[in-house]
């Protein structure tokens, strides 16, 4: 009966370990309203994190988990029109994903 016990936290440890270390991406990109012009001041959400585009309408969201996702662009986080929604897959470490806005 010991030795089940101790099987079993054994397994449960590792399993806990590897969700810890699930692998993850960094999403960073460009957002631009139709004419080029950059979209500044935008919340781009995925996955429940989210980034505020900057003047230049670049954004960077770290700790993404990989798979494929839906990403969000809104005009505020809280009660802020969806401006688009686009399905993306998010392969670690990194991935560019620019987007354009009416």
């Amino acid at each position: 009966m010991k030795r089940l016990s101790c099987l079993t936290v054994f397994l449960a440890v590792i399993i806990l370990a590897s969700n810890l270390y699930a692998e993850t991406a960094t999403l960073m990109g460009e957002i631009t309203r139709s004419g080029n012009s950059p979209a500044g001041n935008l919340v781009v959400s995925i996955e429940g994190k989210f980034s505020i585009t900057d003047a230049k309408g670049r954004y960077l969201i770290k700790d993404v988990p990989s798979g494929r996702h839906t990403m969000q662009i809104k005009e505020n986080r809280e009660t802020g029109k969806i401006l688009k929604e686009v399905e993306i897959e998010i392969k670690p470490p990194r991935l560019m994903h620019n987007e354009t806005i009416p």
